[in-house]
């Protein structure tokens, strides 16, 4: 039996006390010894909606010791490692996902995690390696036309440039109100001297995500490049 994937879904409706309160359930359940490998699963997921990561990563890791052949093994594994991401456990999470590779090394969400613990660890060549690997599999995922549009405009040579400009333009043209995607494409013509153009473009992105502080960094640049060309 593979897990409900409807449990997490319904986990974004469930507010807090809710969430509390089956995570009190499920830890009754574990201490009275009549845990399956889905409670675990399904604590650690409580766990993470609560955005408690490290005992996101510690019930999985009982569920792992406890249940070493569990059927949902992958699904379980992933969310631990997204987990490590979020607490900036990089290579943690690179040593998981490099076991995990091994047994499928086309996981294109495992090479994504990959790429972001990489470029967070400011290794930009293996990152863009890595979305290059992930675009050769699944030349339409948005996330990596945009990531290796970005990596490429602000790490890589003059001379890609252009083939910058292709990619966030693709991601772009498969979804057109993504933010991020807007923030690259105003990172990318401010890089090629365009610079109320990529206002333009930042100022969509941070209009769809306001909090955004790493537009806003963008923004600012702009603004200061301006301020010193008057």
């Amino acid at each position: 039996m593979q897990y409900n994937t409807e449990k997490v879904k319904n986990l974004f409706n469930k507010s807090d006390e809710q969430i509390i309160e089956r995570i009190l359930t499920l830890k009754q359940i574990l201490q009275e010894n009549r845990a399956s490998p889905v409670d675990y699963h399904d604590l650690a997921i409580h766990y993470f909606f609560l955005k408690n990561y490290d005992k996101t990563i510690h019930t999985i890791n009982e569920l792992l010791k406890r249940f070493p052949d569990y059927i949902d093994l992958n699904r379980a594994l992933k969310l631990k490692i997204i987990a490590q991401i979020y607490l900036k456990q990089y290579d943690a999470a690179i040593k998981e996902i490099l076991n995990r590779l091994k047994i499928n090394p086309q996981d294109v969400i495992l090479l994504s995690c990959l790429a972001h613990c990489f470029e967070k660890k400011n290794q930009f060549q293996k990152a863009l390696q890595i979305h290059r690997k992930i675009l050769d599999i699944e030349p339409n995922r948005a996330s990596s036309l945009n990531s290796y549009a970005y990596l490429l405009t602000l790490y890589g040579p003059k001379e890609f440039l252009n083939t910058a400009e292709v990619y966030i333009k693709r991601a772009l043209k498969i979804n057109p109100n993504n933010p991020a995607y807007l923030d690259t494409y105003g990172v990318f013509l401010n890089k090629i001297g365009k610079k109320d153009l990529a206002k333009q473009y930042l100022l969509k992105a941070l209009q769809l995500d306001p909090k955004n502080v790493e537009i806003i960094m963008h923004l600012k640049d702009i603004l200061k490049e301006k301020k010193r060309v008057h």
